[in-house]
């Protein structure tokens, strides 16, 4: 697993490296970040808080092209824990906890009156499941691939800041996917 992360980090470094240095040299980047809070429409989800920081490249046919780093962290909800069933053995109940981080890319396609922007991210999903049966606990976690579309439809102002709603659809691997909406506040760092 860890070579595989390696990996992955090595891409996305040599794909950044190779968007960056396709820019025209007069492009200039913004640096933006922003705060996340919303829920996944599946009950395992919960509530989640998280941010995301990056930079926006005006080089694609004029449109800003966003490349940054997204991390969430989802508190889950006591539900039905179904991928932990055992042959024979009645589904378990428990919390899921969910830390997604990741790249994520997007563009730009109106920025007034409305920003819209197409996001898609990929990366890693920390599960971490607690099962309470009576008095014993037991808890467990693992690492799982996640990727998924998404849409952020925000309003603008003249200082660079912006609050807004994003919608994504969130998969992870071997786990039920969901959509997901978020509020989003955010700041160009010009």
């Amino acid at each position: 697993m860890r070579r595989s992360v390696r990996c992955g980090v090595a891409i996305a470094t040599l794909a950044f490296g190779a968007l960056i240095s396709a820019a025209p040299a007069s492009a200039q980047m913004t640096r933006v970040m922003r705060g996340i809070a919303g829920t996944g429409l599946n009950d395992h989800y919960g509530f989640g808080i998280g941010g995301s920081l990056g930079g926006e490249f005006p080089f694609i046919r004029g449109r800003p092209f966003f490349v940054g780093a997204r991390a969430v962290y989802h508190f889950g909800n006591e539900t039905d824990l179904p991928q932990l069933a055992a042959p024979g053995v009645p589904t378990p109940t428990g919390t899921l906890r969910q830390f997604h981080w990741g790249i994520e890319i997007g563009s730009t396609w109106v920025e007034a009156p409305v920003l819209i922007r197409t996001v898609g991210g990929v990366g890693l999903a920390r599960l971490n499941a607690t099962v309470t049966e009576g008095e014993a606990s037991i808890t467990g976690g693992t690492n799982k691939l996640q990727y998924g579309p998404g849409l952020l439809v925000a309003l603008p102002s003249d200082s660079g800041r912006f609050i807004g709603i994003e919608m994504r659809w969130v998969k992870v691997v071997d786990i039920e996917d969901s959509f997901a909406i978020y509020a989003t506040i955010g700041k160009k760092l010009f």
